[in-house]
């Protein structure tokens, strides 16, 4: 492990100087009890965050405590829900920064500040309102980005603000942008882990702090990486967004690959009787044959400016595409499915291989999941997540976990070790529990 002085000149290599950079590993001045006094800033400006005073007192109660493996079993600052550090230098956060917290939230649905300074001025926070929405806004006044992100994993938060305009990033994704205009009365105090408005401290943080980097002005996109990349390793977090390294093909990897816009063959009616495979593989999708022959009528439809103006294959009640080969999704697959779901309170396969086998879905119990399981028999991971907008689902399983995305946000991730049936046939659009279709996608 790298020394915190080179970690830190490694930092400042790919950015601009910090004006707030604080570690949980070091630089701490701890009471007798253990608890924080003074969290002292490791940037050139000095901005170290110590004890509240209240009512010309300190208030030592008010501390969070050092634990030595609080964060994916590194060093973190535990704030316990009464706790916070505050400052009182001059942070410009008016004007413009690009913020970092490495945070363990474990009370989502309550409303924490991330950092704060005081009412009608720049803050950070996880929200109640939306279910936990993480935010940048003007306290008590205007939210200026928000997105309806709520997790109690670690997690890399990220906030920039131009003067203008603010973004916010979850562990490299993008997640919301939002424009503003407003003259900020830069109150001298900030804090960490609640914000005072309103003639009391509010929004306390229940988790933990791993680390926390400000920097003046917004970073280039290179400067943010670089950051990002640093961060997300030290921490042990996954990134969600892209990064800046070049994307290699991996065509040879690919088992299936459908697009909309190729390997189409059409019947008279313009319905999709096959749909080629274009991966190396060759696993075409056709017609589905029952007891009664070749079942046209289950064949979608081929739209051309039917999904966000390209084109698209609508499945509606009824419709499937299948094919015969034997896809082994059972020893470990990656999925991308790029779909618009006009009915998310039913249930909807995306594509199933039979009862016992593996399944990605989006059922209409519980508003609406997005699932990864073996059909009918038992589920793997599951996510409340429901839209009639277009998106990217994702579904990951390596035969012990089985992960779920949404247009790159890892929404679910669990562990199971399923029996799986290996049934040959690979349905789209929908799912077979042995007697019958259903769950058809529309």
């Amino acid at each position: 492990m790298l020394a915190p002085a080179f970690l830190f000149a490694f930092l400042c290599a790919f950015a601009r100087d910090p004006m707030l950079h604080l570690r949980a590993d070091t630089a701490l001045e701890l009471d007798a009890r253990g608890a924080v006094s003074l969290w002292r800033d490791l940037s050139p400006r000095g901005s170290d965050f110590g004890t509240r005073i209240e009512n010309a007192k300190v208030d030592s109660a008010s501390r969070p405590v050092a634990v030595a493996k609080g964060l994916n079993g590194r060093p973190s600052i535990r704030f316990g829900g009464t706790h916070t550090l505050v400052d009182t230098s001059f942070l410009p956060l008016d004007s413009a920064f690009t913020a970092f917290f490495v945070v363990q939230d474990s009370n989502p649905p309550a409303w924490t500040t991330l950092i704060g300074k005081q009412d009608s001025d720049m803050t950070v926070s996880l929200w109640a309102d939306g279910a936990g929405n993480f935010n940048i806004g003007q306290g008590w006044v205007q939210s200026i980005a928000q997105t309806d992100y709520q997790t109690i994993e670690p997690m890399l938060y990220e906030a920039t603000w131009s003067g203008k305009e603010g973004r916010i990033y979850v562990a490299g994704r993008l997640q919301a942008t939002g424009q503003y205009s407003a003259v900020f009365p830069r109150h001298k105090t900030t804090s960490l882990g609640a914000n005072y408005g309103t003639g009391k401290w509010q929004g306390y943080l229940k988790g933990h702090v791993g680390e926390v980097l400000i920097y003046p002005g917004v970073l280039s996109d290179a400067e943010r990486i670089a950051v990002e990349d640093e961060l997300l390793a030290r921490w042990g977090i996954e990134r969600l967004g892209r990064s800046g390294a070049p994307i290699t093909s991996q065509d040879s990897g690919r088992i299936v690959h459908l697009r909309a816009d190729s390997g189409i063959v059409k019947d008279a009616k313009g319905a999709v009787r096959l749909w080629k495979d274009l991966s190396p593989r060759g696993t075409d999708f056709g017609t589905r044959k029952t007891a009664s022959g070749i079942d046209s009528a289950g064949r979608p439809l081929w739209i051309e400016n039917g999904l966000n103006g390209r084109a698209s294959v609508r499945f509606r009640s009824l419709h499937t595409l299948v094919d015969t080969s034997t896809l082994p999704l059972d020893s470990g697959f990656t999925a991308f499915i790029v779909a618009q779901d006009s009915n998310p309170v039913a249930n909807s396969a995306l594509f199933n291989k039979g009862y016992g086998d593996l399944a990605v879905d989006l059922w209409g119990q519980d508003a609406g999941n997005f699932t990864l399981s073996t059909a009918w028999v038992k589920g793997i991971a599951s996510s409340k997540f429901q839209s009639d907008k277009p998106m990217l689902y994702e579904a990951q399983w390596d035969g012990k976990v089985g992960k779920l995305g949404v247009s790159g946000m890892l929404v679910a991730k669990a562990a199971g070790t399923p029996p799986i049936n290996r049934n040959k046939e690979t349905c789209l659009g929908v799912g077979y529990d042995g007697s019958k279709y259903q769950g058809y996608f529309r």
